[in-house]
Parts: C-alpha cells; sequence; structure tokens
C-alpha cells in the first residue's frame, strides 16, 4: 500500500522536469536565432586624382631644327681667319625643372677643319662674327657626338619648368692659316638632352 502511493507521488515530478527542460531549449533557440539579426553599415573613402608631370625642351619654340638658327649658322664663303656665330633660345615649357646636357656632330670635308666655341647664356655680337656673354662650356673641334655640355653635375645646366629659358650661342670659326678645305663644306648639329632634376 505505501509504495504504491509513493510511486504515484513520484510521477508527476518527471513530468515537470521534463517541461522545464523544454521550455529551456525553447529559451536557448530564440537565444541563438537573435544573434543574425545584427545591423550592418559602409563608409567609403575616395582619394584624389593622380597627375603625371611632364619634362618638354624646347629650342626657339619648336621641338626640332629651328628655322632662325639654322638660317643664321651658316656661311657661303668662309675664308681662313674668318667666323660666324648664331644662338637660341633653349625652353624647359614643362612642369618639371630639367637639368640639360648637349652634344654635336660634325659631318662634311671641311668638318675637321672648323673650330667652335659655346657659351651658356651668351648673345650674339654685332657682326654676328662671335658669342660674347654668358658662360663659355666648350672651345674646340667637333667630331661625332661630341659633348658640349657635360652630363656631369658641375657642368649641368638647370631650367626651371614652365619658364625655365636660357640662350645657346654657337661660334665656328675656320682658323687663319687654314691650307685646305677650299670649295669643301660641313655641317654641325646639336642635341640638347633633358633631365628632370632629381632623377638619379
Amino acid at each position: 500500500m505505501t509504495s504504491s502511493i509513493a510511486r504515484r507521488a513520484t510521477r508527476p515530478l518527471r513530468s515537470t522536469r521534463g517541461r522545464a527542460v523544454m521550455t529551456l531549449g525553447v529559451v536557448l533557440g530564440l537565444g541563438t536565432v537573435g544573434t543574425l539579426a545584427y545591423w550592418t553599415d559602409t563608409a567609403t573613402v575616395t582619394g584624389g586624382t593622380f597627375q603625371a608631370g611632364s619634362l618638354k625642351i624646347q629650342v626657339d619654340g619648336v621641338e626640332d631644327d629651328p628655322v632662325g638658327f639654322s638660317n643664321a649658322f651658316k656661311a657661303d664663303n668662309l675664308a681662313p681667319g674668318q667666323s660666324v656665330a648664331a644662338s637660341s633660345q633653349i625652353q624647359n615649357v614643362g612642369t618639371l625643372t630639367a637639368n640639360y646636357h648637349a652634344s654635336a656632330t660634325a659631318t662634311g670635308a671641311l668638318a675637321p677643319l672648323l673650330t667652335y666655341s659655346v657659351r651658356a647664356g651668351g648673345t650674339v655680337n654685332d657682326q654676328g662674327t662671335a658669342c660674347t656673354g654668358g658662360l663659355e662650356v666648350f672651345t674646340g673641334g667637333i667630331g661625332t657626338g661630341t659633348t658640349i655640355i657635360a652630363n656631369t653635375a658641375g657642368t649641368l645646366r638647370t631650367l626651371v619648368a614652365a619658364t625655365g629659358t636660357e640662350s645657346f650661342c654657337v661660334t665656328a670659326t675656320l682658323p687663319s692659316g687654314t691650307t685646305g678645305g677650299q670649295g669643301q663644306n660641313a655641317k654641325v648639329t646639336f642635341t640638347i638632352t633633358g633631365k628632370q632634376v632629381g632623377a638619379p
């Protein structure tokens, strides 16, 4: 009798524990679903544009063969002891400050007999026979690819960006006492090369 009553009294306890466990499971389930509901957002930061600088060297406003220089730097009947001079403006019309150097090549049978003087910043005298002022950066004969303004730190010339200008004055002389070369000719070409300041 006593044992039967005790068994019946314990049944509701198991049922209550089961409901409690199920209820806990439901609560835990709702907590897990709740973690998927976080808000998100983004923000964007855009940088500015990038523009490369430019390096552009011109002579008398053009890149190749200025007419004024070629018309002035010539002689039809050059005799021993005579000379002719001409100048041009070397310009940096780019946006980067530049150093420049120059080389020259002379061709023709008369070429080895002529001597040259180059003055950076010089001007032609009234007679058109010599350069004056500025700095003499070369004197002597010109062959093939002769350096007339050296590509070294001590003798490079500098042209500032956009407004940099420097005169380039050249004198060609057929020295007194020259016996050969009658009726022969020569032609000289100058190459100006700019390089960005600070470049290796």
